[in-house]
């Protein structure tokens, strides 16, 4: 694999590559069809359906504040929720993504044991499964990154209902903003403007030298990757990589100053797709003012004990119950 300099005068993203994603969403419109406010609603009334194992509650700091707060939604139930966006005391909301809306759109999530991305790792002869996210092996071996990032870069996966459930919130007037642990882009591809995602691990969205800090063009770096060469900086030769976080690297200072001023502004805080295992997504969820209502849509309840989920009044119904 060979390295290639890159600059920032390239287009930020061709036309050429816009037209293919959008024809991409197109083709599969069987799943989700167009970004209009009748498939934005469709997309709603799907993700309805996929809430019949949904969690609701007022988020309480203690048992204490449980009792000591009256509750704003009329039943701690999904319908609950819905009435309450409905009056129009819902106009802040706040999202919580988690890897869960990228599983259901068909990319592998990272840890799951056989299917997830670290446990298909062998093929690069990594020290360890992680070691391709790492930075301080990246300056040591970029190549592995490189490889994989045929895979990773957005384009290649389409939206999900759970997707155009937000760009719906948007539409409305109510999405105050949408945290994602998500690096896949698929907020944007389903209409959502950049301003309203805050990536908690960064994005696909720009590129820069690792020693310099000299903004690359993402489309450059791309090129290198399909090419099957290494991106360096035109101006002090070192490697350049997406904006997406390595182990070893900060979080955006954008994610933190959004965390703090957003959450305390929310209203409604709705959480889909994680289990809020990993820090600091996870303490998120208590930052929100008391007296604000939290949803939870996840395949299982999350981790309790590391996240203080304790504090959530669950409501999970089965399909057997359902029905």
């Amino acid at each position: 694999m060979t390295r290639r300099a890159v600059g920032s005068s390239e287009p930020a993203w061709p036309a050429s590559a816009c037209t293919s994603v959008l024809q991409g969403m197109q083709d599969s419109s069987k799943r989700s069809s167009a970004t209009d406010d009748s498939a934005c609603d469709a997309a709603a009334a799907q993700l309805q359906q996929l809430c019949l194992e949904a969690a609701c509650s007022k988020v309480p700091r203690s048992l204490q504040q449980q009792q000591q707060q009256p509750s704003l939604l009329s039943s701690c139930d999904l319908a609950g929720i819905a009435h309450y966006i409905a009056s129009g005391r819902a106009r802040n909301i706040v999202v919580m993504a988690g890897a869960g809306l990228s599983v259901s759109a068909g990319i592998p999530d990272f840890r799951t044991p056989g299917t997830g991305l670290y446990s298909q790792l062998q093929r690069f002869q990594l020290p360890w499964p992680e070691a391709v996210f790492d930075i301080r092996f990246f300056r040591h071996n970029p190549k592995p990154f490189y490889l994989l990032a045929k895979e990773l870069f957005p384009g290649g996966y389409c939206p999900t209902p759970a997707h155009f459930f937000l760009k719906l919130l948007h539409d409305k007037g109510l999405l105050l903003s949408a945290f994602t642990q998500n690096i896949d882009g698929l907020e944007q591809l389903a209409g959502l403007p950049a301003d309203k995602v805050v990536p908690a691990h960064g994005s696909f969205d720009g590129a820069h030298c690792i020693d310099c800090g000299r903004a690359c063009s993402v489309y450059a770096v791309q090129q290198a990757v399909y090419d099957d060469e290494v991106a360096t900086c035109d101006s002090c030769g070192g490697l350049v990589k997406p904006d997406i976080v390595f182990f070893g690297e900060p979080l955006p200072a954008r994610f933190h100053r959004r965390r703090l001023a957003d959450l305390a502004q929310a209203d409604l805080l709705i959480v889909m797709g994680t289990s809020l295992v990993v820090q600091p997504f996870a303490s998120m969820i208590d930052a929100v003012p008391a007296d604000c209502p939290r949803l939870l849509i996840n395949m299982n309840k999350g981790s309790e004990q590391s996240t203080g989920l304790s504090g959530f009044v669950l409501d999970v119904a089965s399909p057997a119950d359902a029905s």
